[in-house]
């Protein structure tokens, strides 16, 4: 389950659930992504996060975070109106909202959330109640990774297993 970004299969099937890029960058499809404004959105999330935490008896739901491109946002009217009605500024400040709207959802559904390291560097919930997945193969991931060690290191999160350029590290 991953989400805002890797939604291919989703938008198309929901289309009032979408944004999408304005341009496609050949020969892929343009980008798409769960519309962060919409409260449709976050009701069709509420209620298959309640349906995917009855059918699987675990305690983890892990819920992506990642994976959205600039420009799927950023090129939609509705989106930049709903960011200056909300006073959000960045891709980041969206990517925090969504996030903490999620992780709510899922702990309200009794589960612990997982999220890539995105999700760290997005503002979360500093309530240790959050274990995050770093991948850190980029800059924008070696970013989001030290957000999350810093948390971490505080003891707000708890970080899995982590390859770092071919280094295996335990995080807490």
């Amino acid at each position: 389950f991953d989400v805002p970004g890797p939604t291919r299969a989703t938008v198309p099937a929901y289309p009032k659930l979408g944004a999408t890029a304005a341009k496609a960058r050949p020969p892929f499809p343009p980008d798409v992504a769960l519309n962060p404004s919409s409260a449709e959105v976050y009701g069709f999330l509420d209620s298959l996060i309640g349906e995917m935490a009855r059918l699987f008896p675990g305690p983890y739901l892990h819920i992506g975070g990642d994976e959205v491109s600039d420009s799927v946002w950023a090129d939609n009217a509705d989106i930049k109106a709903w960011m200056q009605r909300e006073k959000l500024t960045s891709k980041q400040d969206i990517e925090g909202y969504f996030a903490r709207r999620v992780i709510a959802m899922v702990q309200a559904a009794g589960k612990t959330p997982i999220g890539w390291e995105e999700i760290a560097a997005a503002g979360i919930p500093k309530d240790g109640n959050l274990l995050v997945e770093l991948d850190a193969s980029d800059q924008q991931s070696r970013v989001a990774g030290a957000r999350a060690r810093q948390l971490a290191a505080e003891g707000k999160v708890a970080t899995s297993r982590a390859s770092l350029r071919g280094l295996n590290v335990q995080l807490r």
